[in-house]
C-alpha cells in the first residue's frame, strides 16, 4: 500500500447521516498526502454504502459493536502515516485543516487538538447548541493557542510512534479521550490546543440524551481521574463539597460560552445558562452515584 504522511481514522456506528459530509470535506482538503480509514461496527449496510461512494478508503467492518476507542486503535494499527488524525464522523473539516495539521507536526507538535465549531445542519435545534456549549466549551476558535490538560478525540492529532509507545485508547464506553490525554499528561507529554485547525461538528440529539450523557460523564470522571487514588477522607470531603465544585464547573462553562462565542451565540449562552446549571445537577448526581455505589465506569453509551 502506498505510504501516506497522514492517516485519518474515523470510528463509526450508525454514522450514515453525517459520514457523507465528513468524507466530502476530506475530498476538498488542500493537503492531499493522506489516507482515510473507517472502522465501522454498525448492524446495517448503510455506512458501507456511503463509504463505497468514495475512492481509496480503507473500510474495516466489525460484525459486533465495538466502542470508539477500540475502533480508533484498530484504525491506528492499520495506518501507514506518521501522523494519526482521529476524526469523528460528525466533524466537517475546513479545507485547509490537514495542511495546518501537517505544518504544526513539522514544527514539533506531537499531541494536539483543533477548534470545534457548531455546524448548522437541517436537524439543528436548541439542543444542538446546548450539547455543544456543555461538552465543547473550551474549543472555540477565538481562544488562544496553548497547553491543555486534556483534549477531545473528535479532532485529535498524535504522532503515531508516540501513540503506540505511550498506550492506546482504553476500551471504555465513554470519555476514552479524557482517559488517554490525562494519562499522557501525567507522563509529561505536552498537549496543545491549536485554534486555527477548525472542524464543524454536527449534532443530532435530544434534551434527555444530553441529561443522560452529563450524568454518565459525572459518574465516569471519578473513576478515570481518581480510580485507586482516593481514600475515605478524600471521598468524604468530595461528598461534602461536590455542590460547590459542580457550581464552579458549570459557571465556568457558562462564562466560556459567553466570553468566547460570537455575538449571536453569546446571547444564546445567556438565555440557556439556567439550563446548563440544571444539567450540572445531573453531572453531580452521576458523581454522587459513583461515590456512594462504587460500580465503576458505566457500560452505557
Amino acid at each position: 500500500m502506498e505510504f501516506k504522511k497522514i492517516s485519518i481514522i474515523i470510528p463509526s456506528y450508525n454514522s450514515q447521516n453525517t459520514l457523507y459530509l465528513c468524507l466530502e470535506a476530506l475530498k476538498k482538503q488542500t493537503y492531499k498526502d493522506f489516507e482515510v480509514i473507517i472502522v465501522d461496527s454498525s448492524p446495517n449496510k448503510e455506512v458501507d454504502e456511503v463509504a463505497s461512494g468514495f475512492h481509496d478508503i480503507i473500510f474495516i467492518k466489525k460484525t459486533e459493536r465495538i466502542y470508539p476507542g477500540m475502533a480508533r486503535n484498530i484504525g491506528a494499527e492499520n495506518a501507514k502515516g506518521d501522523v494519526l488524525v482521529f476524526l469523528d464522523s460528525d466533524i466537517i473539516l475546513e479545507n485547509d485543516a490537514l495542511e495546518k495539521i501537517y505544518k504544526y507536526y513539522k514544527e514539533g507538535y506531537r499531541v494536539f487538538g483543533g477548534a470545534q465549531k457548531l455546524k448548522h445542519y437541517p436537524n439543528f435545534s436548541w439542543t444542538s447548541l446546548l450539547e455543544h456549549y456543555i461538552f465543547f466549551h473550551q474549543y472555540q476558535d477565538t481562544r488562544n493557542m496553548g497547553r491543555r490538560n486534556n483534549l477531545s478525540s473528535s479532532l485529535l492529532i498524535l504522532e503515531k510512534d508516540l501513540f503506540f509507545k505511550k498506550g492506546l485508547f482504553s476500551d471504555i464506553p465513554r470519555m476514552q479521550d479524557t482517559e488517554l490525554t490525562e494519562r499522557l499528561r501525567k507522563e509529561n507529554v505536552k498537549l496543545f490546543f491549536i485554534p486555527d485547525i477548525v472542524g464543524h461538528k454536527i449534532y443530532e440529539t435530544s434534551f434527555l440524551k444530553i441529561l443522560r450523557k452529563t450524568y454518565l460523564n459525572g459518574n465516569n470522571l471519578l473513576y478515570i481521574r481518581y480510580a485507586g487514588s482516593i481514600n475515605l477522607l478524600q471521598k468524604f470531603i468530595l461528598i461534602i463539597f461536590l455542590p460547590i465544585i459542580a457550581l464552579a464547573k458549570f459557571t465556568r462553562i457558562n462564562l466560556r460560552n459567553i466570553i468566547f462565542n460570537n455575538a449571536k451565540d453569546k446571547l444564546f449562552g445567556l438565555l440557556v445558562s439556567p439550563v446548563v446549571y440544571f444539567c450540572g445537577i445531573y453531572w453531580m448526581a452521576g458523581m454522587y452515584n459513583a461515590l456512594f455505589f462504587n460500580k465503576g465506569i458505566s457500560g452505557e453509551r
